[in-house]
């Protein structure tokens, strides 16, 4: 494709594969390209003005923007476009190897008259969110900020440096803030150097992303000074400036990217529920008829059934459940002790897999859920803590031994 630019320039694009190109490797932007060809591919004359005008020098045609395609080694006639008529919002426009002058909207025109940097792909590190395997972050002249790895089930894990999950709406945000990351303006290098080194007083960060199947990682370097942001990649060379609120976005604290969700599978799948307490323990199981019924030490409560609205609000509470905190063992957390509560377990009915739980107190602050499969700890809000506290789950069923004796 050869097109005008708004200097009177042609611009020759052409695609590889999927991807448009400036000259050789700098990229176009795909959307506008698209947009462009999707605008010509449906011209239309709203009418003919001339059959045969004796001169184009009076519609602006004598230094008109162009467009030219190719398709292969099929060459389509170079269309020309030159003024707005004088009513309406139209131009003229003339087609190579044909004498009439016709009139088309005056889109058309506009769509040609943009400049060098209009077309050029603005996105500082585009890639593919799927494809990422890993990613790096900081800022000042910290070496390491941040990092998050991908794992083999497609999970994602922070490293702080002892491994904790991230969470995937987190990781998603992060991920499509930096893959669609665009300059404002480009920055000469003559200016680069400047900003780079009055940056230096205020603020840098940098981001390194690895993607499947590419040996080298893709970096992004960050800039601001002034209230003003700027972004630099090493591979293509753009150094732009950009939007100063996507600054932490690309920068996030760590902590901000924990998944802090303590029961993190379908619990619409467990089928009993354990918990013990001291010298008392119970539990709760589905039996074949559907009902939820209970066993204990206490042969009071045995056998007593309870309902599935109760069960729901438990299964309810626990899926939702957010903690305040988060952390691995493998963290320091002060010197604070852990007083033990209880212990919880929730098996699957079809796999018979057993996640287990232990519930702590942190001193004053609140109750603990540990995931002892993982090592993890969950400090919970005081209103969320109290659904795990043993009043609370022996309640379930006391109330309904209490309420059917009194029916």
């Amino acid at each position: 494709m050869e097109l005008s630019l708004s200097d009177g320039t042609l611009l020759k694009l052409q695609r590889r594969g999927a991807e448009w190109f400036i000259g050789g490797n700098l990229k176009a932007d795909r959307r506008r390209v698209e947009a462009l060809l999707s605008l010509f591919s449906t011209l239309e004359a709203e009418r003919t003005v001339d059959s045969a005008p004796s001169s184009w020098a009076c519609y602006g045609l004598n230094s008109p923007r162009r467009l030219h395609l190719r398709r292969g080694k099929v060459s389509l006639p170079t269309v020309f476009l030159g003024d707005k008529a004088p009513a309406g919002e139209s131009v003229y426009l003339r087609v190579e190897g044909r004498p009439e002058l016709f009139l088309v909207s005056s889109e058309k025109r506009s769509a040609l008259g943009l400049s060098l940097w209009d077309w050029r792909d603005k996105r500082i590190v585009p890639f593919r969110t799927e494809r990422a395997e890993s990613l790096a972050w900081g800022q000042g002249g910290s070496a390491h900020g941040g990092e998050l790895r991908r794992g083999k089930d497609g999970l994602w894990w922070l490293f702080l440096p002892a491994p904790f999950p991230a969470g995937e709406s987190g990781v998603e945000s992060f991920l499509s803030a930096l893959s669609t990351l665009e300059a404002l303006s480009e920055v000469e290098a003559a200016s680069s150097q400047r900003i780079m080194k009055g940056a230096k007083a205020e603020g840098s960060g940098w981001v390194r992303v690895s993607l499947e199947g590419e040996e080298l990682p893709l970096e992004v370097k960050l800039f601001k000074r002034g209230g003003e942001s700027w972004a630099y990649s090493p591979r293509s060379g753009l150094f732009g400036k950009i939007d100063p609120a996507r600054w932490e976005e690309l920068v996030p604290s760590p902590d901000s990217l924990r998944e802090l969700r303590p029961f993190l599978f379908d619990l619409s799948r467990i089928g009993r529920i354990d918990y013990g307490e001291g010298g008392r323990t119970i539990r709760i199981e589905r039996e074949g008829d559907g009902q939820w019924k209970t066993t204990s030490r206490d042969s009071a409560h045995s056998g007593a059934s309870v309902s599935e609205a109760r069960v729901s609000a438990l299964l309810d509470s626990l899926s939702t459940m957010r903690a305040r905190a988060g952390w691995s063992e493998g963290e320091k957390r002060g010197s604070v002790p852990l007083e033990p509560l209880g212990n919880l377990n929730l098996s699957e009915r079809e796999t018979g897999l057993v996640r287990r739980y232990q519930i702590l107190r942190l001193s004053r602050e609140g109750v603990v859920v540990k995931d002892l499969s993982r090592s993890l700890f969950f400090l919970l809000d005081p209103r969320e803590g109290r659904t795990l506290e043993g009043e609370s789950l022996f309640g379930l069923v006391e109330g309904e031994t209490r309420s059917g004796g009194g029916g």
